[in-house]
């Protein structure tokens, strides 16, 4: 009986926390793409010490790019609906979102000095090192090798 209590308590114990965590996850992608921006913009004039124009400049790009990141994350989930995404529409979306990313490192050059974009790229690489850690704990995917 007392093997049972506490396999229960376990249980609902865990269940509770998936909640709480899975909830947390989806906040952000509940908000629009300008309170996107606007947040995203607001830590990185924390992070790097931006001025008001490079602000402005920088809320007007992370505001395009939320639209876009929310555009192509609901093609993805379009495709996920009718069943199995192939390894074609995989590759085409994989191929939408770097050159998304490149468009977008590309503009940040222009608005941010030498010092304050080589600040964002290390801050940028550990960011990306810690989610792949937290999948490979989750045992989504095995961490690729730093390729650099």
């Amino acid at each position: 009986m007392k093997k049972l209590v506490l396999l229960l308590a376990l249980v609902i114990t865990t269940f509770g926390f998936a909640q709480k965590q899975n909830q947390r996850k989806g906040d952000f992608k509940n908000l629009t793409p300008e309170q996107q921006a606007t947040l995203q913009t607001k830590q990185m004039a924390l992070d790097l010490s931006l001025n008001d124009s490079q602000m402005n400049s920088l809320m007007t790009l992370n505001k395009k790019q939320a639209e876009q990141r929310n555009l192509h994350r609901g093609k993805m989930e379009k495709l996920k609906e009718k069943g199995e995404v192939s390894a074609d529409d995989h590759f085409k979306m994989k191929n939408e979102m770097l050159d998304m990313q490149l468009a977008y490192q590309n503009n940040l050059k222009k608005i941010l000095n030498d010092e304050q974009f080589e600040k964002w790229t290390k801050t940028n690489h550990h960011r990306k090192e810690k989610m792949k850690r937290k999948q490979y704990a989750k045992g989504q995917k095995p961490p690729q090798p730093n390729q650099q």
